[in-house]
């Protein structure tokens, strides 16, 4: 059962339904309704504006300047050995799992990649079979029950697996498509799963732990990892408008850790934790056990997170006006002094932040970026973010 959060239902209109499911809108949705402003739906507007116009690569090429050619040539080396010795590796450990594998064991990783790939959500929900405990003469107590493995609208598409699973894996007798045709004989349009591998969210799903490997023993469960695409792809690198839109999450995450974890009374954190919980339960708990159910928190913790999150939000949207804009004034201030790259975006960041327009641009910056002394200076900006970086490496290296 794939953990997708809940999309926020909000009361901004102009929004058109079926952009709900835009992870990117969804993120901005959600900074807008925390943002303390008079009018929601015209700031979602200005947001959107500000992110759009900045669509250079300045912040980009500032990152990579500190580094000559040769050491970002380097970099990009380092990241494809360590992707294919990654995939050999798997297909490796793969190889072995189809001779030490015990049938049960060799399909729940066909259904695995069958879920994550393909999710035929026309197939309706699976019978399934679960060891609850052994009788007087020590045969397995065997509890069935229906389920829908393959949920609608679950994230799915695994682009070009052949680099991390084995042919055996994929076709011929024991591949993929053999077990589908086999278990599943209700779905007829394997072979039509044509879909461009760019437009594919999942870049690989391999097995961690023992499974397939030398620890790999006749009871070894399945550990799996599921590796989803960037959004953008670190190839396209990031737009400034990309780069303040992570800042801008970032300020919110610190406003809202402050507000929880030092503004609220012990109580009041744990009604919003136990809420979240119920609220986690009420909604994925079907074909769980009581056990699981009692730690879904855990299980779910992604989503467990998101619920709690907006719980904290909706609080906070709750306080007056003046100390909303207070906290988040301080919280933008700090977040600024740590990052010195966003410098020469006061501008932008003024709107997206409309209870900044009364601060002087030149005083503003002299509080948050002190030794940047032009506005506009690359070098200037460069040289402090050098100094940033280096004492940030230096804090990393003394804390490790």
């Amino acid at each position: 059962m794939p953990e997708n959060p809940p999309v926020l239902q909000s009361q901004i209109s102009s929004i058109h339904p079926s952009a709900e499911t835009d992870h990117k809108l969804l993120l901005i949705k959600n900074l807008s309704l925390t943002i303390p402003v008079k009018d929601q739906e015209s700031h979602l507007e200005i947001i959107q504006s500000v992110l759009d116009q900045l669509s250079g690569h300045h912040l980009k090429d500032l990152l990579t300047d500190c580094f000559s050619e040769t050491e970002l040539s380097s970099f990009r080396e380092h990241i494809t050995t360590e992707l294919e010795t990654m995939n050999r590796v798997n297909r490796a450990r793969m190889v072995s799992l189809i001779q030490l594998a015990e049938p049960g064991l060799r399909k729940a990783v066909h259904e695995s990649l069958l879920l994550f790939d393909i999710n035929p959500e026309e197939i309706d929900s699976v019978n399934l079979e679960k060891i609850t405990g052994y009788d007087d003469a020590g045969k397995p107590i065997i509890e069935t029950s229906d389920f829908k493995v393959f949920p609608s609208g679950a994230v799915h598409g695994i682009a070009q697996r052949e680099r991390f699973l084995p042919p055996q894996m994929l076709e011929g007798t024991g591949g993929i498509e053999d077990f589908v045709n086999e278990e599943y004989p209700q779905f007829k349009n394997l072979k039509q799963q044509d879909e461009k591998d760019q437009n594919k969210p999942i870049i690989a799903l391999t097995t961690i732990g023992s499974l397939g490997g030398i620890g790999h023993k006749f009871d070894s469960d399945m550990d799996a990892q599921v590796i989803v695409n960037t959004d953008p792809g670190f190839d396209q690198g990031w737009t400034d408008g990309d780069f303040l839109l992570a800042l801008m999450l970032l300020i919110q995450k610190q406003a809202r850790k402050h507000y929880f974890s030092d503004l609220l009374k012990s109580e009041d954190r744990k009604n919003l934790e136990s809420s979240a919980k119920e609220e986690l339960q009420a909604n994925y708990s079907e074909g769980l056990s009581e056990e699981e159910i009692q730690v879904l928190h855990a299980v779910f913790p992604g989503t467990y997170h998101y619920l709690l999150e907006r719980k904290i939000d909706n609080q906070f949207n709750s306080l007056p006006e003046d100390q909303r804009i207070d906290m988040y004034r301080q919280t933008i201030l700090y977040c600024l002094r740590e990052h010195p790259e966003f410098s020469q975006f006061i501008s932008e960041i003024k709107q997206v932040y409309p209870f900044l327009m009364d601060s002087n641009p030149a005083e503003l910056i002299a509080e948050c970026f002190p030794g940047i002394a032009a506005l506009g200076s690359k070098e200037a900006l460069l040289k402090e973010l050098s100094v940033h970086l280096g004492r940030f490496s230096l804090y990393q290296t003394r804390h490790q």
